[in-house]
């Protein structure tokens, strides 16, 4: 796969001159990918703004090389190299900040080199994920609900000792740490399934759990 991704860059000038660094990461990554469920994960270095059709290109890109793996789509996320070396600029991507430890753990280069990132402890980064999840849970649909719930479960699970992102290493944390209700909500969001609860009610569970977060935080 990254042997073809690299040949059709190279095959594209402009793409390949603007783009600094291209690494996937995520489940593939971890290596619990789920076939069917899962999206492919991308993170772009550029060196200025790409404009809109270069990024348009490097999806058909990602996407026509990846057309043997049984994704969903291709999840592209991309940044200014400059950016990057900056601890507040730039977009706050959660991979980049209270999820960069798995970031730096499991990942490839695809292209290019790995960019200089200010490290970001979860802890220290968590309270401005966790205000972030209250932003958003105010307005949330059904299916923005699942993904913000099953977040909140991950990061309780992270909280409770888990050492990875590992969706068996998720579920069994919770399971051993009696936190059945979150493991349930994350075992709905992992099958792409509302939760077996209302919508306020999983609404209630994600404001209980960002709470109780941020004072396991404070200490």
């Amino acid at each position: 796969m990254d042997e073809s991704v690299r040949e059709c860059l190279t095959a594209d000038g402009e793409l390949r001159r603007s783009l600094d660094t291209l690494i996937r990461y995520g489940s593939y990554e971890r290596g619990d990918f789920r076939p069917g469920h899962g999206d492919l994960d991308f993170f772009a270095v550029f060196d200025t703004d790409p404009p809109a059709d270069v990024l348009e290109r490097l999806e058909e890109v990602l996407r026509e090389s990846t057309s043997e793996i049984d994704h969903r789509g291709i999840d592209l996320a991309w940044e200014h190299e400059t950016n990057l070396g900056q601890p507040d600029a730039g977009v706050r991507f959660k991979f980049l900040y209270v999820y960069q430890f798995d970031f730096r753990r499991h990942h490839t280069v695809v292209l290019g080199d790995f960019p200089t990132i200010p490290r970001r402890e979860f802890r220290e980064a968590l309270p401005g994920r966790l205000d972030r999840i209250d932003q958003l849970v105010t307005d949330a649909g059904d299916e923005g609900l699942r993904i913000l719930a099953g977040e909140v479960a991950r990061l309780r699970a992270l909280c409770a000792g888990a050492d990875s992102l590992r969706k068996q290493d998720v579920a069994e944390t919770l399971t051993d740490t009696e936190h059945s209700k979150a493991r349930r909500v994350y075992e709905a969001y992992l099958e792409d399934e509302v939760a077996p609860y209302t919508t306020e009610e999983l609404r209630r569970f994600v404001s209980r759990e960002t709470e109780a977060l941020r004072s396991d935080v404070n200490g």
